[in-house]
């Protein structure tokens, strides 16, 4: 074998033997390797609990309980699972490599092992222990001197063993203050001095308030608490097993502490925190909980959210509603028509069904849409509660009392994530300057206080205004009989089909003009109005003036009779962009005296027919 190939085979060797120890050392299970490690076996395979002597002098106990490790002695508490999985990694990684296999007693009182700078016994589910003795490192410093317990041999190891061992017991100790998969958490409970009991709890992906009310709760107050409570760190280890003088020397007390229980089912951990620690408003608190039972300061962006009033956990948000969600929509108030839009799952569109019949627009710049977010940007500014009113003068209801000057009913059929469909009623009454909004579903012994402009926005539509925009249905494409009047001049296109031939006549014009008219008409075929105003025409439309364009069509049926549609354009807006218009006649996809905006150029274009 010529030198270049024993190279080669070096590198690949070494190459080999790294990534072994990197990605056999980043496995968190304690299984413990075989043969050429420092441990080679042991009986049953996994580690269960295991002693240490630290390079401190301290001893300690440390044992598995489910998925944690715990130090058991000289004291009980949670093990940091990053210092175990460390040492457990070391001794899985770390080879033994053989230097004398008796060495007398003089030769381990000279490397530092007779007696052991530090030691570990390791214990299995089966079998006899393993106890590993580390001394003095050699003279590169890379390796550590080391005995197996009951082998007479002297070995060599890794000095990152030692490293490991190095730490104070206190390091060993899990910095994390609580723990559990916020995921599972199913209910917490809040309790603080002069303040009402918040309960939250999670049937199924969304936070609930129980107490002091049943109401939704707000994800943005809910979840930053419950996660930022898991994160909390001990920032410094204060006291074991603390008595009651010192937790009342910390503010720890049932009339000072602010306590927090997390359940999770079958687990449930209660924490007690006190004041505030320093000059700043959610700082460094002392605390202790019913799992660990030792007295901590803490720290975490959660301790200021512990402070958070009651009130903030309701979500303010009455309800959300999309076209995506919404299945039928039903508006009633005082001095006006009721209206009702339903959704056509035959066909996927909106249709009105009262107080007149039509289509709705649900496209992405539809009143519809933009009126549906009005409904969801309903907040509350502030709450009723039945349990802060008392019986009303006459025993009956309260809420009926607060709820009798009436301003709107709204009814919705709301589909979940699931596709279940739920009847939600919203109530309104006049509160004077705001106004009172009831839902027996959403909230039962609540009434929101809401903003009276934002119920304004949610209440103040006209049903026209919902339609869709096309302004020449299919039909219109039948048309036999164009006329087009601006003040005493009138223009008129007759059209008759004949199998294979379409003849245009306008007797009164030449030809090229005929075109024109016929073009203009194309045009207009496919308009849509550019918004439907919602209210009746008004003189300053310009509608009945002489500036007025009106366009009429005769449309043939099926059966050759002959049916009307005519559109009439007024005056422009401001701008010069739009006109307003109005439709009429038998096949007008608008209610009577409905009026709307075009854009200016389909005026111009029937215009021009004079010009």
């Amino acid at each position: 074998m010529n030198l270049r190939t024993t190279l080669l085979l070096l590198v690949v060797v070494g190459v080999l033997g790294a990534l072994a120890l990197k990605y056999g050392g980043e496995r968190e299970e304690t299984t413990l390797p075989g043969t050429g490690m420092l441990v080679q076996d042991l009986p049953g395979g996994k580690v269960t609990s295991f002693d240490v002597l630290l390079a401190s002098r301290q001893d300690g106990t440390f044992e598995r309980r489910g998925d944690e490790w715990w130090i058991t002695s000289p004291y009980v508490d949670r093990a940091s699972p990053d210092a175990v999985r460390m040492l457990m990694e070391a001794l899985k990684s770390n080879p033994r490599l053989e230097i004398d296999a008796n060495a007398d007693r003089s030769t381990l009182e000279a490397v530092g092992l007779e007696p052991p700078k530090t030691r570990v016994t390791l214990r299995g589910t089966e079998g006899d222990p393993i106890g590993i003795r580390l001394g003095e490192r050699d003279a590169s410093g890379a390796y550590t001197h080391a005995r197996i317990e009951g082998d007479p041999a002297l070995y060599r190891t890794g000095a990152n063993l030692v490293n490991v061992l190095a730490k104070g017991l206190h390091e060993w100790r899990d910095a994390r203050f609580l723990t559990g998969d916020a995921a599972l958490l199913r209910r917490v409970e809040l309790k603080r001095p002069g303040e009402p009991r918040v309960v939250l709890e999670r049937p199924g992906t969304e936070w609930q308030l129980v107490e002091p009310s049943a109401f939704k709760a707000d994800k943005s107050v809910a979840g930053p608490l419950v996660h930022g409570l898991l994160l909390l760190r001990v920032d410094r280890f204060v006291k074991n097993a603390p008595q009651e003088k010192d937790l009342l020397e910390r503010g720890i007390s049932d009339e000072t502490a602010v306590e927090v229980t997390l359940d999770w089912g079958a687990r449930r951990v209660t924490a007690r925190f006190g004041p505030p620690e320093g000059a700043l408003e959610g700082g460094r608190r002392f605390a202790v909980d019913s799992e660990r039972g030792h007295l901590f300061l803490v720290e975490g962006e959660a301790l200021g959210r512990l402070e958070t009033p009651a009130a903030r956990f309701r979500d303010p948000k009455v309800i959300r509603v999309t076209p995506q969600t919404v299945e039928r929509i039903e508006l009633e108030r005082p001095g006006a028509p009721t209206f009702v839009v339903g959704f056509d799952r035959g066909e996927r569109v909106f249709r009105l069904s009262s107080p007149f019949e039509g289509e709705v627009d649900d496209s992405r710049e539809s009143v519809l849409r933009s009126w549906l977010q009005a409904v969801s940007s309903l907040e509350a500014t502030d709450y009723l509660d039945r349990r802060d009113l008392g019986p009303a003068p006459d025993g009956g209801d309260p809420f009926d009392a607060l709820m009798a000057d009436r301003l709107g009913v709204l009814r919705l059929a709301v589909a979940d994530r699931s596709g279940n469909v739920r009847p939600v009623t919203l109530e309104f009454a006049d509160g004077g300057g705001d106004v009172f909004l009831r839902s027996t579903q959403l909230a039962p012994d609540t009434i929101y206080v809401v903003d009276r402009a934002a119920v304004d926005d949610a209440l103040a539509i006209d049903p026209r205004e919902l339609l869709v925009l096309d302004l020449f249905p299919g039909e219109l494409l039948r048309w036999k009989e164009a006329t087009v009047r601006l003040g005493d001049r009138v223009r008129r296109l007759r059209r008759d089909r004949t199998p294979g031939a379409e003849v245009w006549n306008d007797p009164d014009h030449p030809e090229a003009e005929t075109s024109a008219f016929q073009a203009a008409l194309s045009a207009l075929e496919g308009a849509r109005a550019f918004r439907i105003l919602g209210r009746d025409a008004r003189p300053e439309d310009g509608l009945a003036g002489d500036d007025a364009i009106v366009l009429e069509l005769k449309v043939a049926g099926e059966d050759g009779t002959l049916r009307s549609f005519a559109v009439r354009l007024g005056a422009a807006d401001p701008t010069g962009e739009t006109v307003v218009g109005a439709a009429s006649g038998e096949l007008s996809p608008l209610p009577p005296r409905t009026v709307f905006r075009v854009e200016a150029w389909m005026k111009e274009q029937l215009r021009a027919l004079f010009s």
